[in-house]
């Protein structure tokens, strides 16, 4: 089971946040490289449903999530 950041994972069932992780992750999966590991599918889906079921702009969700402000611009994007 993928454990993403409470308020997306309160959203969703747990069985439909894995089903749906399931399904994308071949798609915004990507490789590791010797200067920075890659975000995990769960926590790229997490972020993106973070956004869109709070509408919280970037900058409040960079300090919930840990994650920097241009990296999530990047990651609703792509998810």
């Amino acid at each position: 089971m993928i454990i993403g950041p409470s308020k997306a994972s309160s959203e969703l069932f747990p069985a439909l946040f894995d089903e749906l992780h399931e399904r994308i992750a071949p798609f915004i999966t990507k490789a590791y490289t010797n200067y920075r590991k890659a975000i995990e599918p769960g926590m790229k889906l997490a972020i993106t449903l973070c956004h869109l079921t709070t509408g919280d702009s970037y900058a409040t969700l960079q300090y919930d999530l840990r994650v920097a402000r241009n990296t999530i611009s990047l990651l609703v994007k792509d998810v």
